[in-house]
């Protein structure tokens, strides 16, 4: 039987779907804006630090960041990709 990873377990606070991995172009794409100003938290402030990784929505409309290792899991603090 194959071991759960992190991400498999991991799921949206507020709907409870899966969360899924980005990948590394992601990454580079989401950094991108963030230096450009372009992405909000869901509390409304501009995201000004780059992300490590991230665990995004299934439907593509949030992202949850991480950064030194650590995964924020709090929907106030979760990056708004889709309105």
């Amino acid at each position: 039987m194959k071991e759960p990873v992190l991400h498999d377990l991991l799921r949206c606070p507020e709907s409870h779907e899966r969360l899924l991995p980005v990948t590394g172009k992601w990454v580079q794409r989401l950094n991108k804006q963030i230096a450009a100003g372009e992405l909000q938290t869901q509390k409304g402030e501009h995201v000004t630090s780059p992300v490590d990784d991230g665990l995004i929505t299934a439907d593509d409309r949030y992202l949850y960041p991480v950064r030194n290792g650590l995964v924020n899991m709090f929907i106030a603090d979760r990056i708004v990709l889709k309105k």
